[in-house]
């Protein structure tokens, strides 16, 4: 029996198999491991899915980072832009809305004073804590209508807990300062960042691979889970029997 079963090797099923050793066996059901962290190649351009920059709060995870990637990681400096309402907007448009129709910018402005002062219930869900956060001005011109497009569903559907540290917090002189003309702001966890230089943001999980002390089975769907049992059930009628189950596969919802 296998102590322990993991399945899928993304990130998360990658680092636990390199903290566990040859205790565990890691199944994939693509072709080779990254899970969400993929890299595609066409017409010469390198293509990640989606927004994968690397960013460091545990001088730990930095070490590792640079480990796996083997002097392969590159620093770069935030310069995103936003058009929002017929203007470019530099990041985080909740500190740069200069340029934007001057009724807008002083609602902007007097409801993010406001909501500094307000107090009351908690936010009920994502849209309310644009409001809380920033006032009803920029959540309602800019953060909601962004968000909704980033994510393709209305915020007010989504949990408050999706603000956090991931949401740059500017305090009063940076929305005054930004309203008043366009300026760069070291504001947010992102304002710097780090990529590979080469091979895109899979070099990350490859690196992972390469290190492991089991092989990675791509190729392998895990059919069922008779989690009573402990059997998994892999593709061509394997039943595959566990101690322990890790599992990182998506859920439908």
């Amino acid at each position: 029996m296998i102590r322990t079963l993991i399945v899928g090797a993304g990130l998360a099923g990658l680092n636990c198999a390199e903290a566990l050793g040859r205790g565990c066996r890691l199944v994939e059901r693509e072709g080779r491991p990254g899970g969400l962290c993929r890299t595609e190649r066409a017409g010469g351009f390198t293509i990640d899915h989606t927004g994968h920059y690397l960013h460091f709060r545990d001088a730990g995870i930095q070490r590792q980072v640079r480990r796996l990637l083997g002097g392969n990681m590159v620093e770069a400096r935030r310069d995103s832009w936003f058009h929002a309402r017929g203007v470019m907007t530099p990041a985080p448009i909740q500190a740069n809305i200069h340029g934007h129709d001057p009724a807008v910018v002083r609602e902007c402005i007097v409801e993010f004073m406001k909501a500094r002062e307000r107090t009351g219930a908690k936010p009920r869900n994502y849209a309310e804590w644009f409001s809380a956060a920033f006032g009803r001005g920029i959540a309602r011109h800019f953060l909601v209508p962004l968000n909704r497009k980033q994510y393709l569903i209305d915020p007010a559907r989504l949990t408050p807990l999706q603000g956090g540290r991931f949401v740059p917090r500017p305090d009063p002189a940076d929305v005054i300062r930004g309203a008043l003309r366009t300026h760069s702001t070291r504001i947010g966890y992102n304002a710097d960042m780090w990529h590979p230089g080469r091979g895109g943001i899979e070099a990350l999980p490859a690196g992972l691979a390469r290190g492991l002390a089991v092989p990675v089975e791509t190729g392998r769907s895990v059919e069922r889970v008779r989690w009573r049992e402990r059997i998994a059930e892999l593709d061509g009628g394997e039943r595959a029997p566990y101690d322990v189950l890790v599992s990182t596969m998506p859920l439908p919802s």
